[in-house]
């Protein structure tokens, strides 16, 4: 099992490492709308889907548990 940094890690690398390969037809291929179009889900999604609901998730969850805790004790 691995630990929670660790885990983060590894997470954290396959982003960045899936965003690379999607930037390399950019570099490679001529640019066509089709490659656009491709492009922009695949980054859409690495980016806004993962990035920015994961801040979004630990945001309400840091508001919410600060408000339980103080309810709690």
């Amino acid at each position: 099992m691995l630990s929670g940094h660790l885990r983060k890690r590894y997470v954290l690398a396959f982003i960045y490492s899936a965003r690379a390969v999607l930037f390399v037809p950019l570099l490679v291929l001529p640019m066509t709308p089709g490659l656009a179009m491709a492009f922009a889900p695949g980054m859409g999604f690495l980016y806004l889907g993962i990035v920015l609901l994961s801040h979004q998730i630990g945001g309400f969850l840091g508001a919410w548990l600060a408000g339980y805790l103080y309810e709690t004790t």
